[in-house]
């Protein structure tokens, strides 16, 4: 069946030239690439008990870690007209009060200086979580942790206040503290940390998380943006944005991740969607899929100036049999 499944996906068209909707995420959820993507280990040992008036019975169950496609990041130019298809609607009426004119760089109702691009971002829940978690089930394992984020819910939608998001002022006052960190999206290695003295080539800082950034390049800019976006999500600490929680039942047999690292994918990672359909994860920039050129990035650079990532969540967690309490768990490295 699996085999079968796989082979369905991958003859399905390519949504590279067009926009994408639910039904395309769907069959992304079994044509990814597993390894860098999916990233399914067997972490350790959970024990279960549970008594009653005739005894106490116990169990153990498996735990396990692995990426889930939680988020769709769209980085886009006009209002109303995201690459993702769907969740359009939902935007504009968010965006009613104090967006409802508001537009990227390219058609902006405001001059902009020509180095300066802008772009709005929202972050709904994929439809590809559900899909994941239905192919893990059908593997000899038969596990899966359940997703934190809903289909088509909005976590974040920039144009709710395009003052805040465009001007980052009032990010900058809230995250005095972090705008002292080190924390940028450049060209690098997986888990490169990096520093304020290194040489990699310079996309733009996390902070101040607003939706402008001084660059000739969309593409590098727009991965900037995602990025901003995601923090806010994930890492929140921020003040007259549209934002909701990824939530989850956490605790201690459920553990999604609860922070951003731009320079690592062990929290998290990103898979293109638009304008090209990736088929592996990776952080933003990472030097490894650069063509060997003199742009590098020619191939993922859109026509239209918008672009859309999934964003992949870690999970960790050992299913619990109904009724029962955990008793002590075991992990391993």
């Amino acid at each position: 069946m699996l085999i079968g499944l796989l082979t369905a996906a991958s003859s399905l068209p390519s949504y590279a030239a067009d926009k994408f909707n639910s039904i395309d995420l769907l069959a992304d959820s079994f044509s990814v690439d597993f390894n860098s993507c999916v990233d399914l280990k067997v972490k350790g040992a959970c024990e279960w008990w549970k008594c009653s008036l005739f005894g106490c019975s116990f169990k153990t169950t498996t735990i396990i870690e692995h990426y889930t496609p939680d988020v769709v990041i769209s980085v886009y130019d006009d209002l109303g007209n995201s690459p993702f298809e769907g969740t359009d609607l939902f935007t504009r009426i968010t965006s009613a009060l104090l967006g409802r004119n508001s537009n990227g760089g390219a058609n902006a109702s405001v001059d902009r200086p020509t180095n300066v691009i802008s772009r709005h971002v929202d972050v709904y829940g994929s439809p590809a979580s559900l899909g994941l978690i239905n192919l893990l089930n059908t593997l000899p394992l038969g596990l899966a942790c359940e997703p934190g984020s809903d289909v088509l819910k909005p976590y974040f939608i920039s144009s709710f206040n395009p003052y805040i998001w465009y001007t980052g002022f009032v990010d900058s006052l809230v995250n005095m503290e972090q705008r002292l960190q080190v924390r940028k999206v450049t060209e690098r290695e997986d888990g490169e940390r990096g520093s304020a003295f290194d040489l990699n080539p310079f996309w733009g800082g996390i902070f101040p998380r607003s939706g402008a950034v001084v660059s000739q390049d969309h593409f590098r800019a727009s991965a900037v943006f995602a990025a901003r976006a995601i923090d806010i999500v994930i890492n929140g600490n921020s003040v007259g944005h549209f934002r909701q929680d990824l939530d989850g039942r956490k605790g201690s047999y459920y553990l999604p991740s609860a922070k951003f690292e731009e320079w690592d994918s062990y929290e998290g990672r990103f898979q293109m969607l638009y304008p090209e359909k990736e088929s592996k994860c990776h952080i933003l920039g990472d030097r490894n899929i650069r063509k060997n050129n003199l742009d590098g990035w020619s191939d993922r650079r859109s026509k239209d100036g918008d672009y859309a990532w999934h964003y992949w969540r870690r999970y960790k967690c050992c299913p619990r049999p109904r009724g029962y309490s955990l008793l002590f768990k075991v992990e391993w490295a």
